[in-house]
């Protein structure tokens, strides 16, 4: 009877076997991950059972314990910037104690930083070597170059304000990230043109321009870094005051299509990847409490695709895959359920 019982109970005891092993298994590793503080629960348990399979179970309390360390860190993470990355880090020993440890840590690296990091690994251009096709078309609408000024926020590498600037619009490029502002000083430096080239946040108080003065304002993949509708609210109402009476306003943004609303995930993931969603509803202050009339919404895809030159499309490898909302969403092509549109207002 005693060899049958061992006999039945033989997957039992080959487990009791294994967990012999797995207490003896030697580890340590990392894991990096985006702060995204509605993933706490997902991220907490990809490391539960990354430890479990290396023979580290946790009680139910430790498991709560470690979800809600999680959770703090990367809130506080996502706080500092949506840039930033939980780093996880854990030394598991070997008997008699068994006992893994862990620790966490916040990697906070802001957009100037990423971009930084950018110039320093990623071929050039960055972002393309020919202006956005909707850009000079709105300025061609502005009549004689020489009288009408320009304002390019967020000029990077200044792909749309240097051909701003040789057909003659006075142009000031505000760039706050300082090597995609020292690559634009670099191509200005051969030619004498009507160019300003300004390293700044534009919502910093110490940044004064002249009232009222720009027939032309162009935020080009701009409103994709913005975290919350605040900034947008800040940098419109900034921009309302610079702009002369029947002005253009033109930035581009990721908005839902087919009434999609970005829940809570959606937008700290579209932010921690520097395409944030926005929806109409959060603009609609332009028409309502600013003097802003909408003229045009355009999917920024295929208005670049039937307007730029065959040697300009795509103006980058990644371009047609980011602008169609697939950065954020792994879905087929033409399936995300937000896309980058061209906003045009007019300055009432």
């Amino acid at each position: 009877m005693a060899k049958q019982s061992h006999k039945s109970n033989a997957s039992e005891l080959r487990s009791a076997l294994l967990r012999v092993v797995e207490q003896r298994i030697i580890s340590n590793g990392s894991a990096v991950f985006p702060c995204v503080p509605a993933l706490s629960g997902q991220y907490t348990a990809k490391l539960l059972e990354t430890w479990s399979s290396l023979g580290r179970k946790f009680s139910d309390a430790d498991a709560e314990q470690l979800q809600r360390a999680v959770a703090n860190v990367q809130s506080t993470g996502y706080e500092q910037s949506p840039c930033s990355l939980l780093v996880v880090r854990w030394e598991a020993d070997a008997p008699p104690t068994a006992r893994l440890r862990y620790r966490l840590e916040v990697h906070t690296r802001t957009v100037e930083e990423e971009y930084n990091e950018w110039v320093k690994s990623r071929p050039a251009p960055l972002f393309g070597a020919h202006p956005d096709a909707k850009v000079m078309n709105a300025a061609a609408e502005l009549g004689e170059p020489h009288a009408s000024p320009v304002l390019d926020v967020g000029a990077g590498t200044g792909r749309n304000a240097l051909p701003l600037a040789r057909l003659g619009h006075p142009t000031v490029a505000i760039e706050m990230v300082s090597a995609l502002c020292e690559q634009l000083r670099q191509a200005q430096a051969s030619e004498v043109l009507p160019l300003q080239i300004v390293q700044a946040d534009f919502l910093s108080p110490e940044l004064a321009l002249e009232k009222g003065r720009y027939r032309l304002a162009v935020l080009s993949e701009v409103v994709t870094h913005f975290r919350d509708v605040a900034q947008i609210r800040a940098t419109f109402s900034k921009l309302s005051e610079l702009l002369a009476p029947g002005a253009t306003l033109l930035f581009n943004a990721f908005l839902g299509s087919g009434g999609y609303e970005p829940d809570a995930l959606a937008q700290q993931i579209s932010r921690s990847s520097i395409s944030s969603i926005f929806t109409r509803s959060d603009l609609a202050f332009l028409e309502t409490e600013l003097p802003f009339r909408k003229v045009s919404d355009e999917s920024a895809h295929d208005y670049e695709k039937a307007h730029s030159a065959p040697e300009a499309w795509p103006p980058t490898n990644w371009y047609v895959s980011w602008s169609r909302g697939r950065n954020l969403f792994d879905v087929p092509e033409g399936k995300a359920p937000v896309e980058l549109r061209w906003l045009l207002y007019r300055r009432c």
